[in-house]
């Protein structure tokens, strides 16, 4: 799976925010990287699944079916014809007993492994590409927010209680993890941007940059797709340091 979307009852795609009780349309695309057409033979299963979490961050739920549909064969990548190597799956999914949760919404092509597929490196595992779930969670309204007027937060709307390196003392050139804490106060906010800059410090000046003003290097940008009030949410960025110095 490339692409997840959230389509609504006339078929268009909307924002990861819906009302409990809605019905809404899963749209992920699936793609064949083989240079065999996929399911020549016999229809390809598409399994969707749902967890849920009350933060976005603890995905300790157990997976629950959604649906699960059939695709006509795929065609080939690189096919002589140019064709797509890729088609959509569809289903139907009803949120309601899910106001004020995160849904993360996982896809899985042929779960019940009947195509063939190419042997891993030397230990006869299949290659683990044929499930996947989509970065960004879905998030279910609960009645009480509907009668909430979203507003864009200012800076001090919203509190970052805590940051956290999942990598300590990095490596130049070494991938590592940033974790955010952020809390609202009394206002639930849709459509959050979370910019992460990087900035090197200035060990000579006690950790002081030498250009106060400037907020650093803009390394990522995590779009939160709601942030209840009284919650914390946890976000997480993928960074690498150039150098061997202190950041912040």
């Amino acid at each position: 799976m490339k692409g997840l979307f959230f389509l609504n009852s006339n078929g268009e795609r909307i924002r990861p925010v819906v009302a409990e009780g809605d019905t809404i349309c899963l749209e992920a695309r699936i793609y064949n990287y083989s240079f065999v057409e996929a399911g020549a033979n016999e229809d390809i299963e598409v399994s969707f699944q749902y967890q849920t979490s009350g933060n976005g961050r603890d995905w300790s739920t157990e997976k629950q079916l959604i649906e699960t549909t059939e695709l006509s064969a795929i065609p080939a990548f690189g096919n002589d014809d140019d064709l797509n190597n890729w088609m959509y799956a569809q289903v139907e999914f009803y949120t309601g007993n899910l106001g004020g949760r995160f849904c993360r919404i996982w896809v899985e092509a042929d779960p019940e492994d009947t195509i063939e597929e190419l042997k891993g490196h030397d230990n006869e595992d299949t290659y683990g590409n044929n499930t996947g779930y989509f970065g960004t969670s879905l998030f279910v309204k609960q009645p009480s927010d509907l009668l909430k007027t979203p507003i864009i937060p200012g800076v001090n709307d919203i509190a970052l209680s805590e940051i956290s390196f999942k990598t300590e003392n990095m490596k130049a050139g070494s991938p590592g993890y940033a974790d955010f804490t952020l809390n609202a106060e009394d206002q639930d906010y849709e459509e959050v941007n979370l910019y992460v800059y990087l900035k090197q410090m200035d060990l000579k000046n006690d950790g002081a940059s030498s250009d106060s003003h400037s907020y650093g290097e803009l390394i990522d940008v995590e779009k939160i797709p709601y942030l209840p009030a009284k919650r914390e949410f946890h976000a997480r960025c993928r960074l690498t340091v150039s150098s061997e110095k202190e950041y912040w």
